[in-house]
């Protein structure tokens, strides 16, 4: 079980590093650039989670704890779809205007 979950990281973090080569280039936007934003967003997608209690029990102390849970379950959700809807239609124009932009860049 362990190998199984250090092989999925690993393979995450390489599908994510072959994504930063998506956002170099000319400055045109394609379907390459939208595809990498994708593919962001969905593996990226979890991090709403601890990033929304972050910032909530920040902003109001141990009350923003609950209110930065379902927010960033909400988040969490909402960003891994658009990022599955991105990836899945990389080839349909608009490519300058992905579902949602991702708040992580390598």
């Amino acid at each position: 079980m362990v190998k199984v979950v250090a092989i999925t990281v690993v393979a995450c973090f390489v599908v994510l590093a072959f994504t930063s080569a998506c956002f170099a280039g000319s400055g045109e936007p394609g379907p390459v650039n939208k595809l990498g934003k994708g593919i962001n967003n969905l593996l990226t997608g979890w991090l709403e989670l601890p990033r929304q209690i972050t910032i909530s029990s920040k902003e109001e102390g141990v009350k923003g704890l609950p209110y930065g849970f379902i927010n960033g379950l909400a988040n969490m959700i909402v960003r891994t779809v658009a990022g599955a809807i991105d990836t899945a239609l990389f080839i349909v124009p608009p490519f300058d205007k992905p579902l949602m932009e991702p708040f992580l860049e390598f």
